[in-house]
């Protein structure tokens, strides 16, 4: 429904594909969402992009998660604030790692980005 909705919103071209049973822990759930809902985000305000695939998938006991766009890219290894939008980035990652995840991020300029990150399907989670 969420994809639905931001497809109508922002009018690009939208794919979901899921492969298998998705089925996680409540608190793995709620991170995969918020994750995913933070790319899109990203993709909307600074992609330029006309389509974006979001791709689930379950391995090895974890699930893993794309979100990839056909927008204008970007340089992850630039330092300037403008050239990096660090602060959704910087809270997906700090989302996946709350469950015991890690998040990728690979983008060429005017090649489009994709956001990869892997959540457990075990109880994981770091503790303080």
């Amino acid at each position: 429904d969420y994809l639905e909705r931001w497809k109508e919103q922002t009018g690009i071209s939208t794919e979901l594909m899921i492969d298998g049973d998705l089925r996680v822990r409540p608190a793995v759930e709620l991170q995969l969402v918020r994750i995913v809902q933070e790319a899109l985000t990203n993709v909307r305000k600074h992609a330029r992009a006309s389509r974006v695939t979001v791709a689930l998938h379950k391995t090895a006991g974890r699930i893993v998660a794309t979100v990839t766009d056909d927008g204008i890219g970007f340089d992850p290894s630039a330092k300037i604030r403008g050239d990096f939008p660090r602060l959704g980035l910087a809270t997906m990652r700090e989302r996946a790692e709350s469950v015991g995840g890690s998040v990728a991020v690979e983008s060429t300029r005017g090649a489009g980005t994709t956001v990869r990150f892997e959540l457990p399907l075990e109880d994981q989670a770091v503790t303080s």
